[in-house]
C-alpha cells in the first residue's frame, strides 16, 4: 500500500478516532489497541 503522505494522515486519523471511541464505549481501555500495535511491531523486528 503506497499513498501520499496527506492520504496516509487522513486515513490514519479517520481510523484511529472511531476505533478509540468505539473501544471507550464498549468499555475497553483506549490504550489496548495502541499496545497491541506496538507489541506486534516489536515482534516483527
Amino acid at each position: 500500500m503506497r499513498l501520499n503522505h496527506r492520504e496516509m494522515e487522513k486515513t490514519t486519523a479517520e481510523h484511529k478516532k472511531p476505533l478509540r471511541n468505539g473501544k471507550n464505549q464498549s468499555g475497553k481501555l483506549p490504550n489496548d489497541s495502541g499496545a497491541q500495535k506496538t507489541t506486534a511491531k516489536r515482534k516483527k523486528r
